[in-house]
């Protein structure tokens, strides 16, 4: 089975069991080959909804906004029928009401970072504990580009039926067998958890 064809079959799972299914991606160029299969890919997108893991705070039209790369990379084609929901304009109440999500999308940086949670946030409890309450957290400059951001915790992430982290360089490949067993990478909480499994794609 294809990784195009895995994400289709959980979407479709969901879809029949309750009548819809939720998606929650990553940004980054290492998933647009993916978003450009699932726009031209036959699946009942009315009743599919999107939402990201995280994104920048930056103005709408600049080139690092996430929402900007999934509406022109992904809800195109017939994927435009989907929903898509603002991490930024939307509630909490919104997400709680797609829990559990069927499916959340993960990349994974070059210092082991996964969603906007870097490693120098590995010692606040709200973000990788898992007895804190799902939330998302506007955060301060970080990362590359260095701008603040908005994420979910790892105790939303993990309310999801599937997980997959895609890991897409040797570099990072790397990083993910270091961090496996070392505390310093967030990562290693994402994979070291044991509420909702992690599948690992290596692209």
């Amino acid at each position: 089975m294809t990784f195009l064809q895995k994400i289709l079959d959980i979407l479709t799972i969901g879809i029949k069991e309750i009548g819809h299914a939720s998606l929650v991606v990553s940004g980054g160029t290492s998933l647009i080959s993916v978003f450009k299969g699932l726009s031209e890919s036959d699946l009942d997108w009315e009743k599919v909804s999107i939402t990201l893991v995280d994104n920048r705070i930056v103005p709408k039209e600049s080139l690092d906004d996430n929402e900007h790369l999934i509406k022109t990379k992904f809800l195109i084609k017939n994927a435009e029928k989907a929903k898509f929901i603002s991490l930024h304009e939307s509630s909490m109440g919104v997400f709680q009401k797609l829990l559990p999500f069927n499916l959340v999308l993960l990349g994974m940086g070059e210092d082991g970072h996964f969603a906007s949670i870097f490693p120098d946030m590995v010692g606040d409890k709200r973000f990788l504990d898992l007895n804190e309450p799902p939330n998302i957290f506007k955060v301060s400059k970080r990362g590359i580009p260095c701008v603040p951001r908005i994420t979910m915790n790892l105790s939303l992430i993990t309310n999801s039926k599937n997980i997959i982290l895609v890991v897409s360089n040797d570099k990072k490949k790397d990083i993910l067998r270091d961090a496996k067993a070392n505390k310093v990478y967030p990562v290693y909480w994402l994979l070291n958890q044991e509420k909702t499994p992690v599948e690992i794609i290596m692209e």
